[in-house]
């Protein structure tokens, strides 16, 4: 029998041949006194990104995003669900195909933590955004500059906010949690939320991550309103997955929905499929709100008040069923995505 495989890192290109190498040697140069697995999720036919990643010891899978009727988002989401459900570690971390890390000793120090705290559902350390133009870090702005464990009140009421790219998590749902449990959306902001509903999570202030920017990636070549848009409904499914916390996920997100609330949005039948599905209800709002009759137009200022002033998200059943049904409010543009 062979040795157990303590951490899965879970890697996802699409389109990014030119990172390849990188982001493969960040990992493979990794210290470890461990094993670790390698998978690999190709997102469309890519004949000469499949022929460098072959010359790594990697497990690859293949998908094709673009045949799903919905927003990028959630087409890169489910390159991610694939890898997730296939990892074999006890623990796992994902690594975006255009980042790469920037500490060969990470995966040993942020497992040593895990396993010495079994209290704990993630650790992560500081990321930093690397310039693909200038070649140079940002230094942005460090959230936390202490060493700190946090549960989700600490998390939620501080308003704080570390990348699930930064950690490594204890891999519950090989064991602990059911596969048919999975978050419905693998993605920066939900995915922390998510896990930090099962245990503490450990910070570290150092830099082990880059994250690439100035590159045509999934968000970053959106325009600023969609990235409010996008931000919006990561926020929505957070009030979802975090529920019991109505009043401190209320606060941590008003930003957000204020950011939104005045912008012109284009109807997409992507973008509304998406919001009705996880029943994200401003954004739904936003984008019909022209469809509206008056007393859902009453109710939607309604729940705007009783969100800022009392806290509290809406109901999605508030909203009128007649609108699901009215062909006109999928009115497609693919020019908004």
């Amino acid at each position: 029998m062979g040795k157990e495989v303590k951490l899965s890192v879970l890697v996802t290109f699409c389109r990014q041949k030119e990172f390849i190498d990188e982001a493969l040697r960040s990992i493979f140069n990794q210290k470890t006194n461990f094993e670790y697995e390698v998978l690999v999720g190709l997102d469309g036919e890519d004949a000469d990104s499949e022929k460098i990643i072959k010359k790594y010891p990697v497990k690859l899978f293949k998908c094709d995003s673009a045949k799903l009727n919905t927003i990028p988002m959630e087409r890169a989401s489910n390159n991610r669900l694939q890898l997730l459900k296939n990892a074999a570690g006890r623990y796992f971390c994902f690594l975006d195909g255009d980042d790469f890390y920037t500490d060969d000793r990470r995966f040993q120090i942020l497992v040593d933590v895990l396993e010495k705290n079994k209290e704990l559902i993630g650790c992560a350390h500081y990321i930093d955004n690397f310039d693909n133009k200038t070649k140079e870090y940002t230094y942005t702005h460090i959230f936390l500059k202490k060493e700190i464990t946090l549960n989700l009140i600490d998390y939620l009421k501080n308003n704080i906010y570390i990348s699930s790219n930064g950690f490594i998590f204890r891999n519950i749902f090989k064991e602990k949690v059911s596969k048919n449990q999975f978050p419905a959306i693998v993605d920066d902001i939900v995915l922390t939320s998510y896990m930090l509903r099962f245990g503490k999570i450990h910070y570290i202030p150092k830099l082990m991550y880059a994250r690439r920017v100035n590159v045509n990636s999934i968000y970053e070549s959106q325009s600023t309103e969609i990235k409010k848009i996008y931000n919006l409904l990561l926020a929505e499914m957070c009030f979802n997955l975090l529920s019991d916390y109505e009043n401190l996920v209320c606060i941590r997100y008003k930003k957000a929905l204020r950011k939104a609330l005045f912008i012109k949005i284009k109807e997409n039948e992507q973008l509304n499929n998406f919001a009705l599905k996880n029943n994200c209800y401003f954004s739904f709002c936003l984008q019909n709100f022209k469809h509206f009759g008056l007393m859902d137009k009453i109710n939607f200022w309604k729940n705007i008040f009783k969100y800022f002033i009392l806290k509290q998200y809406p109901d999605f059943n508030s909203v009128s069923p007649q609108l699901f049904q009215q062909e006109e409010v999928l009115n497609v543009d693919s020019a908004l995505l």
